[in-house]
């Protein structure tokens, strides 16, 4: 996707709950020890962020951002293939 900065973000997760809302985020990198990836409970592998917004408005802003981005693009990939 790209930004009006010039940024061209590559690796973003579209995430949707169980209610149906959407957001998205980038890629968290994994956390790393010597012994291999950090997990937390569960197992769950332990992530930084690698881009961060700086409140809730600002992720809200970017998620809408990136949602209309994707549609333009792919206008059925959010709809499960049926036109929006």
């Amino acid at each position: 996707m790209h930004a009006d900065t010039g940024l061209s973000i590559r690796d973003l997760m579209l995430y949707r709950t169980k209610n149906g809302s959407r957001w998205s985020a980038p890629r968290g990198i994994p956390q790393l020890e010597e012994e291999g990836i950090v997990r937390g409970v569960g197992g769950k592998h332990q992530s930084s962020q690698s881009v961060a917004r700086t409140s809730q408005e600002a992720r809200r802003r970017f998620t809408l951002a990136i949602l209309a981005a994707r549609k333009a693009r792919y206008p059925k990939a959010l709809n499960g293939g049926r036109s929006a």
